[in-house]
């Protein structure tokens, strides 16, 4: 049988109960003053509560899955022997695009640095990528607070600039929105980071995937 028991029963239940256990727990007479602060915490839980309040790590965006990859042998082929450092998988949907892409950055060494950003997904505009790969690439260095903001110079700068450290690959998936279809072009940023990335030697590869023709 459920027997109903108001709130404020419970509540008074409560007060009464938490001094009691208090006293038994530490009654009062036994209370010392002590010269020295006792710490609470080990070495090895300090060590742990460290990482309460640091900034969680900016992951990125999910790559397509690969496991099942097979065929697509003159495509990669085409994409391991190209000297550039800015590549374009470009055709309709739906054939493989972004696969393609996952499967030739996965071919990279350890010791490269690889991101992946999705321009397509909402509020993850090109600026957006290119500030948090900025962010990845100076290990946390510059903040992407710090120059999501930036004009697109200064950010691209700054790009060049941390592109000796390592070797690394930008995948940015899907840059329909920014492409000219009739310059047959990346605008804005990408199409500024490109320039950059085709001017000077760096150590980052760029790939651009798109349904326009680049």
């Amino acid at each position: 049988m459920f027997l109903y028991q108001p709130r404020f029963q419970f509540e008074l239940y409560c007060h009464e109960l938490f001094p009691l256990l208090a006293e038994s727990i530490c009654p009062a007479d036994s209370v010392q003053e002590v010269s020295q602060p006792v710490p609470l915490l080990t070495l090895e839980e300090r060590a742990l509560a460290d990482f309460v309040g640091r900034k969680a790590e900016r992951r990125s965006d999910t790559a397509p899955r690969i496991d099942g990859f097979v065929g697509r042998d003159v495509e990669l082929n085409s994409l391991r022997m190209a000297d550039a450092a800015v590549l374009a998988i470009t055709g309709f949907g739906g054939q493989g695009k972004s696969t393609l892409a996952a499967k030739f950055m996965d071919e990279f060494g350890e010791n490269v640095l690889k991101d992946w950003r999705d321009c397509r997904e909402e509020g993850n505009t090109a600026q957006t990528a290119i500030a948090l790969f900025l962010e990845l690439m100076s290990a946390g260095r510059i903040s992407f607070e710090e120059v999501i903001k930036c004009d697109h110079k200064t950010l691209i700068d700054l790009v060049i600039e941390y592109s000796n450290v390592k070797p690394a690959i930008l995948v940015l998936d899907n840059i329909d929105t920014y492409v000219d279809m009739d310059l047959e072009r990346p605008t804005g940023i990408i199409g500024d980071l490109c320039d950059r990335l085709l001017e000077v030697k760096t150590q980052i590869t760029l790939i651009l995937t798109c349904r326009p023709r680049l």
